[in-house]
């Protein structure tokens, strides 16, 4: 079986074009008819009304660069912190660094993680300890994480750059 050139590209727009023009249906309506004092009901035709386009949106992603602030629940003494994050299989790895006022203070390795919106950040050898580990959550469009530190009073907030 041959198709020209013609057919397929038409086959195409037709496609194309009925896949966006796909209209739904609001339930029928009824309207009331009064006359010499008694009701009607009678159908009144559907209103149609279009789809609202599909958004596309990519997945939200902890990779880049991040700056923001660690801490005390209820104080206003900030630790700034930088943070660079890159995807690694199946989870995240970076650096971190402490920043003062001479520059930098302090730096080390991380490792994360994402599920959902879920996130938890291990910053290795941070003042020469065990890892510090953050959870929280990753704002809805991929630009802000923010949580606590575990088992702490300390709370985070992070913009990603």
């Amino acid at each position: 079986m041959y198709f020209s050139k013609q057919t397929i590209a038409l086959t195409m727009i037709v496609s194309t074009l009925s896949g966006a023009l796909t209209f739904t249906v609001s339930p029928q309506a009824e309207a009331q008819v009064v006359r010499q004092g008694r009701s009607d009901r009678t159908i009144v035709a559907p209103a149609v009304e279009p789809l609202r386009p599909l958004r596309l949106t990519a997945p939200i992603s902890l990779s880049g660069n991040w700056q923001g602030n660690i801490h005390s629940s209820g104080d206003d003494v900030l630790t700034h912190l930088t943070l660079q994050i890159t995807a690694s299989g199946s989870g995240y790895q970076g650096n971190w660094q402490l920043h003062g006022q001479a520059g930098v203070l302090q730096q080390g390795s991380l490792n994360a993680s994402k599920q959902g919106n879920a996130i938890t950040l291990a910053l290795e050898g941070f003042n020469g300890n065990q890892p510090i580990v953050l959870t929280g959550t990753i704002g809805s469009g991929g630009t802000t994480m923010s949580g606590q530190i575990v088992n702490s009073s300390f709370v985070f907030l992070f913009t990603k750059s």
